[in-house]
C-alpha cells in the first residue's frame, strides 16, 4: 500500500472516531482487526461489542 492510501485510511478512521465520540460513545477496542476496508477503499470501524455509551 502506498503512503497516500494509508494516510487516507487514517483520516477516515480518525473521522469515524470523532463521529462516535461526538455521540458520547467509546469504542474501547481500537485495533487493526476492527478496521474493515471496502472494495472501493473506504475504511469502516467495526466491532462495537464492548463499546460504552457515556451518560450525558
Amino acid at each position: 500500500f502506498n503512503e497516500e492510501l494509508i494516510l487516507d485510511w487514517f483520516v477516515q478512521i480518525t473521522l469515524a472516531l470523532k463521529h462516535v465520540h461526538d455521540r458520547k460513545v467509546l469504542h474501547r477496542d481500537i485495533k487493526s482487526q476492527n478496521v474493515f476496508l471496502t472494495r472501493d477503499g473506504c475504511a469502516k470501524l467495526g466491532d462495537f461489542g464492548i463499546s460504552k455509551v457515556l451518560n450525558t
